[in-house]
């Protein structure tokens, strides 16, 4: 190992421990299913919001958008803005109105508005989504550990399965939350301060400021011919499709809104992630710039399989050892943090819509204790750790790739069922079936090298608008769920109306849109 390779050991040790000392005090917070599972429902806006953003931006933007954005380009960051745009559209339309519906899980919630078999058709998308995203992250930890220690790739999946794995069986979400507010601290810190030496480095003037101080090297990039927008509109709006349904319908942006305190918490907690998410990303950006800028000027060659290292090889070059090797841990923290909830998210589900209803069904038994349960989410989280470890073995050869192929499945199928959940009535158990089954289609136009289409997502820019025609149609074809009435009370209202959430305006508006987007998708098909 190098110097800074010595130094990011020392950083991964300290933070290992951590992470086990922060879930061993969680979990003597209390071992109940309520407090393993969602915190007691205790967590305040501000850790909530830290937490939450350590866990919705994990490492697709520290080494993915980085990466990404040396293999392609300026366009691929055109997926900033609309990402950061889908939590203020999470804050408004499903957060805390999700809080109010006491759902555990995105699962949970679904259930209670549609019924147990739109539940268990999104728990099916749900589980593919986490099979993508996992592969994405725990790539990202693998090389993290691979570049510290410098040993095989395999070998380092191996420990940091073992690692994650522990941590969040020991810690339950009081652990796991806590540790995400820590690794969220550790990202903002671990971006900011290594990218203002980088642009001191590079002679930018207002090294300083790292969130705006890049704009200084755009006259030399624009010269270098990076601000080419060489793609079509229709690309950046499947960007931003994407983006949209990553955070609405995420299951790990979902368990922000299940284990805060109230609703106003949610709303603080958005509030917040918003602020972190935004200061982040600028940042992002700004290594997106000195990373090109340092590969054109130096006349270096970065393979595609190894893009995602540019940011860890810019530190090496460009900053003090110690401050590269807090690089590295950051990053490791960003991939941990969202690994964590979507375990989580495994083991309750593996409890609520696995385990439950089969001891129901086998035993003829209402009865499960609270102490069977948590025991079940220990094992069912420990479980998922090992399959999410053996999923990595072989990923392809960009993070970002099965990352956005998850929220592009999840943009398709749940975003117009979670949507019409909160804010419409008529929207009915069938329409919702019609809508993920048609929304499902999109996986048959990605490839593990690449979509198959044109271009990257277009698929979401096809199947996102079919699904929400078909789920219009075929609720007004369909009588009315009884769980309507639920809506009232999720929005706060004391007494029943049919009148509120009823209005043609919604699914009519949706409806001329998703027509409108089919004819645009269509144009740059044909091209």
């Amino acid at each position: 190992m190098g110097p800074s390779s010595y130094i990011a050991g020392i950083y991964f040790i300290i933070i290992v421990v951590l992470f086990l000392l922060t879930s061993y005090f969680g979990i003597r917070r209390g071992r109940g299913f309520e407090e393993y599972s969602i915190a007691g429902r205790s967590i305040g806006g501000f850790v909530n919001g830290m937490a939450g953003m350590a866990s919705y931006l994990s490492a697709f933007l520290y080494m993915g958008m980085t990466g990404a954005v040396v293999a392609t380009g300026f366009p691929y960051m055109g997926a900033l803005v609309p990402f950061a745009l889908s939590i203020a559209i999470f804050m408004a339309l499903i957060g805390p109105y999700a809080r109010n519906t006491g759902a555990r899980t995105l699962i949970e919630f679904i259930e209670l508005r549609y019924g147990r078999t739109v539940a268990y058709l999104a728990l099916a998308v749900n589980f593919v989504f986490i099979g993508m995203f996992m592969i994405g992250q725990m790539k990202a930890v693998g090389i993290c550990i691979e570049y510290i220690f410098k040993i095989p790739y395999a070998t380092a999946i191996f420990i940091g399965g073992i690692i994650l794995t522990t941590y969040c069986v020991v810690g339950g979400m009081f652990g796991i939350t806590w540790n995400q507010f820590i690794q969220g601290l550790l990202m903002l810190i671990g971006i900011a301060v290594p990218l203002a030496l980088v642009l001191k480095a590079v002679g930018v003037a207002s090294w300083y400021n790292p969130f705006l101080g890049y704009g200084d090297l755009s006259p030399i990039m624009e010269s270098a011919g990076f601000f080419n927008l060489v793609k079509t509109p229709q690309y950046y709006l499947s960007l931003a499709l994407v983006g949209l349904g990553g955070a609405a319908a995420a299951p790990q942006v979902f368990v922000i809104s299940a284990r805060a305190r109230d609703a106003a918490s949610v709303r603080w907690a958005l509030s917040w992630m918003v602020l972190f998410i935004g200061l982040v990303y600028a940042c992002a950006m700004g290594f997106a710039f000195a990373a090109t800028y340092w590969i054109k000027t130096s006349g270096i060659v970065i393979e595609q399989d190894k893009a995602d290292y540019v940011l860890f090889m810019l530190c090496d070059v460009m900053v003090p050892s110690y401050i590269s090797a807090l690089v590295v841990a950051a990053a490791l923290a960003a991939a941990f943090s969202t690994l964590a909830s979507l375990l989580a998210f495994c083991g309750i589900v593996a409890v609520t819509h696995i385990y439950e209803p089969l001891k129901k069904l086998v035993k003829k038994s209402n009865v499960i204790f609270e102490g069977e349960k948590t025991t079940i989410m220990v094992i069912a989280t420990a479980v998922a750790g090992t399959v999410c470890t053996l999923l990595a073995w072989s990923p392809p050869s960009l993070l970002v790739v099965p990352i956005m192929w998850g929220w592009e499945l999840l943009t398709s199928t749940l975003l117009i069922p979670c949507v019409f959940a909160l804010w419409w009535k008529r929207a009915t158990k069938w329409g919702s079936v019609a809508s993920i089954i048609v929304g499902a289609m999109v996986v048959f136009t990605q490839g593990w090298t690449g979509p198959l289409l044109k271009m990257p997502f277009y698929g979401c820019l096809v199947f996102l608008p079919l699904s929400a025609l078909v789920h219009i149609i075929i609720s007004y074809l369909t009588p009315p769920d009884s769980t309507r009435t639920l809506l009232d009370i999720w929005h706060g209202f004391a007494d029943y109306s049919e009148r509120r959430y009823s209005s043609k305006l919604l699914p009519l508006t949706f409806g001329i849109v998703s027509i409108l987007m089919l004819w645009f998708a269509s144009t740059g098909l044909l091209r």
